[in-house]
């Protein structure tokens, strides 16, 4: 609970990164390297295991450290984690970060991926704007994938598609009074 209510801070802070907030993330990473350690070895606490690594995978990506973003995503799945599209999600955004060009190519295929698939749990059943939300960010973060890999034309397929959607989804994209502008 304590390593939640300190990822709270900065994941509802600035969009930016890294968080202006990295001394909460650092101390995020602390608890739920509590939790892990806690977990590990109990096969009856395998949710509390792979929501922990996520979490912390979650406060490695707010502190630009891709290599520990990709490492707990790979150990939230093999632990079997349900959370396939929090993992594709983590791990095609530390990908980009990371930038090799193989890492990008691979982000390509994730971000496709992202944008056939279900939206993580997370995202309420009948949340519509949630789950349009999730998938316009796939479909920009494989804009930006294509940009950096010098493909120029599907990055433009991509920003256009990205626009057709917004438009269609205007209706569920509007904003709630309590959502925050960044």
């Amino acid at each position: 609970q304590r390593g939640s209510a300190l990822a709270l801070r900065v994941i509802s802070g600035t969009m930016s990164l890294p968080t202006p907030f990295p001394e909460d993330a650092r101390k995020a990473i602390t608890e739920f390297t509590r939790t892990i350690e806690m977990a590990k070895d109990d096969p009856e606490e395998r949710n509390l295991l792979s929501d922990a690594l996520l979490m912390r995978a979650t406060m490695y990506h707010y502190l630009v450290q891709p290599v520990d973003v990709l490492r707990d995503a790979k150990a939230a799945e093999s632990k079997g984690s349900t959370e396939l599209s929090d993992i594709l999600d983590l791990e095609g955004v530390a990908l980009f970060t990371r930038s090799h060009r193989e890492d990008l190519e691979r982000a390509i295929y994730i971000f496709t991926l992202l944008l056939h698939m279900p939206p993580p749990t997370w995202v309420r059943l009948n949340d519509l704007r949630a789950a349009a939300l999730f998938q316009l960010d796939a479909l920009g973060n494989l804009s930006k994938v294509d940009y950096k890999l010098g493909k120029f034309d599907d990055a433009i397929k991509d920003i256009e598609s990205l626009l057709e959607r917004i438009d269609k989804d205007q209706g569920v994209l509007q904003r709630e009074p309590q959502d925050r502008l960044y």
